[in-house]
Parts: C-alpha cells; sequence; structure tokens
C-alpha cells in the first residue's frame, strides 16, 4: 500500500486496511479518496466518511469476529418510514480536515491492535447509531465494513451515500456500485427543443442536500431526476395542481409536518401542487398570454418566466383550499384567509430538523422580500438545497 494512500486516510484505519488486503484493495482506497476530497471541497460541515461497524459474519478464525451481526430497523414514527440502524466509526482522512469533522473521533479504537475480543466489543458499543435516510435504502446491504458517508441532521445521524459495500457481510471481498456518483444529469431532450421552440433557457443548479449520489451532477430546471423527489404523506395531504405533488426529499420530512398540523386544526387534508415540469411551465405561461395576463413567454407577469420557476426546483408548492365548496375557480387557490392565517402562525413552527416553511411575503421571520400578492404560494424559507447557477 502506498504512502500517498496512508496520507489520505487516519492512520488506525490504514492499519486495519493493511491487515485486510484481501477485503480493500486498491478500487477502494480510490473511492475513499474520491469520497473524502469530495466532502472536503463541499460547503457542508456535516459530513464524515465512515466504516460500518456491525453486521459482520461470525468467523471465529479471525479477530472479525467480534462485531456483531446487529443491524437493526427502527420505526421514525414522525414519517412512518422504516429505517435500517448501525453503527458507525468516521474514517475520514487527516489531509482533507479543512471541515474540522470527525464524529467519533473521542471514542476509543475498536481496530486497535492487541486489545481483546471483549475490550473490541465494548469500543464498539460506545460509537454513535446512524440511520437509512429513506425506506428504499434498506435493500442496499449494511454489514461490516461497508464504507458510508454519514451526515448529522439536529442531533441524529444519517448515511446518505455508500462508497463501496463489503461483499456477503464478511470480509471476503468488495462489491462496488454502490457509492458510484451517477454520471447523467436531468437534461431532457423533449424539454430542451421546448426550449429551443420558445427561444428560452432553462436555468441550472447544483444540488446540496442528503442525497449525496445527485451532487456535482448539472441540474436542469424542470426536469429534476425522479429519485430526488418524494410524494407528501396522503392520510394529511392531496394533490391539486400540476405534477404529481411531489417535493424534494429534504423538504418531505417538514411538508409531512406542516400538513399533519393542518389537517389536525380544519378537518381536512391539505391540498397543494409540488414540482412543476418544464413542459407545464411552458402551459402556464401560454394560459397567461391566451389570457391577456402576459405579453409573450419571456415577460415579466404572474408567472414565472418557463425554466426559471421554483415551483421546477421541487422547492415551492401552492396550497389549495381544503374544502371544494369555498373554491371560486378551478385552481381553488387559498386567499388572505383563515388558512392563510393559520400557515402564518403555524407553518414556520412546525418544520422538521431545522427545515420550515413561508410564504414569500411573510414577517417576522428569516424572509425580508417584499410583500407579494400570492398568498398561496409557499416555500422551504431556509437550508435551500439546490443553489442556482
Amino acid at each position: 500500500m502506498s504512502n500517498y494512500f496512508k496520507n489520505i486516510i487516519t492512520p488506525e484505519f490504514y492499519d486495519f486496511l493493511s491487515s485486510n488486503k484481501g477485503a480493500y484493495g486498491a478500487a477502494v482506497l480510490g473511492q475513499i479518496n474520491d469520497s473524502a476530497e469530495k466532502i472536503s471541497l463541499s460547503t457542508e460541515e456535516d459530513e464524515c466518511l465512515g466504516i460500518v461497524l456491525n453486521g459482520a459474519t461470525s468467523n471465529l478464525a479471525t479477530k472479525d469476529s467480534f462485531i456483531e451481526n446487529d443491524v437493526e430497523h427502527v420505526f421514525f414514527a414522525n414519517d412512518g418510514i422504516v429505517r435500517k440502524k448501525i453503527k458507525f466509526r468516521c474514517i475520514e482522512a487527516q489531509t482533507y480536515a479543512e471541515n474540522g469533522v470527525n464524529f467519533t473521533a473521542h471514542l476509543l479504537n475498536p481496530f486497535e491492535n492487541g486489545i481483546s475480543e471483549d475490550e473490541a466489543q465494548y469500543r464498539v458499543a460506545l460509537h454513535p447509531h446512524a440511520f437509512s435516510v429513506m425506506a428504499e435504502f434498506e435493500e442496499k446491504p449494511l454489514s461490516f465494513g461497508t464504507l458510508v458517508i454519514i451526515k448529522k441532521i439536529s442531533d441524529t445521524y444519517f448515511i446518505v451515500s455508500t462508497v463501496a459495500e463489503s461483499a456477503g457481510g464478511g470480509l471476503g471481498g468488495v462489491a462496488y456500485g454502490g457509492g458510484s456518483r451517477s454520471l447523467h444529469n436531468s437534461g431532457n431532450s423533449a424539454a430542451d427543443k421546448l426550449a429551443a421552440k420558445h427561444g428560452l433557457k432553462r436555468r441550472t443548479g447544483q444540488y446540496t442536500g442528503i442525497l449525496a449520489e445527485f451532487r456535482g451532477i448539472k441540474l436542469f430546471n424542470g426536469t429534476l431526476p425522479k429519485g430526488m423527489l418524494r410524494v407528501p404523506d396522503t392520510a394529511y395531504w392531496k394533490k391539486h395542481g400540476s405534477g404529481d405533488g411531489s417535493v424534494l426529499v429534504d423538504y418531505i420530512d417538514s411538508f409531512n409536518a406542516m400538513a399533519k398540523a393542518f389537517h389536525a386544526h380544519f378537518g381536512h387534508k391539505l391540498r397543494s401542487s409540488g414540482i412543476r415540469s418544464f413542459k407545464q411551465q411552458v402551459i402556464n405561461r401560454q394560459s397567461g398570454i391566451d389570457k391577456g395576463s402576459c405579453a409573450d413567454m419571456h415577460a415579466k407577469c404572474g408567472t414565472a418566466v418557463p425554466g426559471s420557476s421554483n415551483h421546477g426546483w421541487g422547492q415551492a408548492v401552492d396550497i389549495r383550499k381544503p374544502v371544494r365548496k369555498e373554491c371560486t375557480g378551478k385552481a381553488c387557490f387559498i386567499g388572505f384567509d383563515k388558512y392563510h392565517n393559520w400557515l402564518l402562525e403555524n407553518a414556520y413552527k412546525k418544520g422538521f430538523n431545522g427545515i420550515k416553511w413561508g410564504w414569500l411575503g411573510q414577517k417576522g421571520t428569516v424572509l425580508k422580500t417584499k410583500k407579494l400578492k400570492e398568498p398561496w404560494h409557499w416555500e422551504p424559507i431556509n437550508n435551500r438545497v439546490i443553489k442556482v447557477d
């Protein structure tokens, strides 16, 4: 193993790798290097590269047998998701320590040479737990030795990406692909043709949220990958408007909390739209042109220029009245009414993990924008995860 690799990982993990060359080859070390560098170069200050400490296949012939096969499943009551629960140890490189993140630096090292199995078990038990982000993550193996990126959100650790998967739950080899960055972006030939037809240019942006596989990819307004989006909880919410009502995964917990509180107060499901495709943005603008409220595709008017809307980033919803008989039109938008007043008082308070929702004209919050005329248009008002180019 080269001195170069020894310089980019902590000494304790270098010793572990050196004694397990059959398990982690140069390809895995390359992935460790790439992941550590991405973390260090990002603006995030709450991530570390980690190794899963539980889930090993028992093998009394090796020291590794002390790691118990105890990957657990836990239920998060706030969103109804069953997640995997593991113990982890940060192995972030000292060379890439600009962010100063190592959640487990203060804990005793279970890989230290010369300690007994009982002592190693004890040291593993000292380490914190991390949870898989979404239910579909359940299919990914998280056995001992799997390399993961851990993100701290509030006081909880979440597994947001797999860098290298440990094959078979033991140390016999490594299967690749779990953490490789997707090379696709959200460009779309149909949307590109539509933009060219109307002389429009779609805005691009970079994602900085919890789904590490989508970071570093050029995203196009109105055609985000489906893997970035989630539909709200239909127990408290109902779709009304364009698309399927989905929002960015980073905001789904906070939106569900707001919808649940709304339902509890009014006895009706909160109704809203969600992400708006580029095609739908063009349709909406054309409708404005036809009605005379917009001069053309490029003018400033009641709808955003197609390709620039916050709806196209999955970072905005239009909230509708929950009772149809109260509606005066097909859109059924809330006005400056009891629903709007309740949201002003409560939506900002119902955020989860620090992400809160608000009206763009809201006073007394982090927003300082001019009061707008759309009481139905609500957005996450902090922790924006798509940075527009």
